[in-house]
């Protein structure tokens, strides 16, 4: 299987200059550990929690409430995570916070002043 020709199912809605700048950005095998880190997550909340939330009337006695919530916080990160991910780094650059230089252990022994 050659991973360089998976499709994400957006070839349609992009003119063929745009679909090959997309696929150049996306890494496939980095996008599937993501995703499989999450849903291992994902299956350790639920098996760790339902016996919690299944006997506590705090959570409505409902042995799936971790497992929604957790779900849901996925979500909004998935989507944040898109979001982000559509900001050039250019733009993202610019719009940092300027940082002073730290001073390093030999300037500040030494007495010395900021630059």
């Amino acid at each position: 299987m050659n991973l360089a020709r998976i499709h994400f199912g957006y070839d349609n809605l992009l003119n063929s200059s745009a679909r090959a700048d997309v696929r150049a950005e996306v890494d496939p095998l980095l996008l599937w550990a993501a995703v499989g880190l999450l849903m291992t997550g994902l299956v350790m909340v639920y098996s760790s929690s339902i016996a919690i939330a299944e006997g506590s009337r705090m959570f409505g006695n409902q042995p799936h409430y971790f497992l929604i919530r957790h779900s849901i916080f996925l979500v909004i990160g998935g989507v944040a995570s898109v979001m982000a991910f559509q900001i050039p780094t250019t733009v993202a650059g610019r719009c940092t916070l300027a940082v002073p230089p730290r001073r390093s252990a030999v300037d500040c022994r030494a007495g010395a002043a900021y630059r």
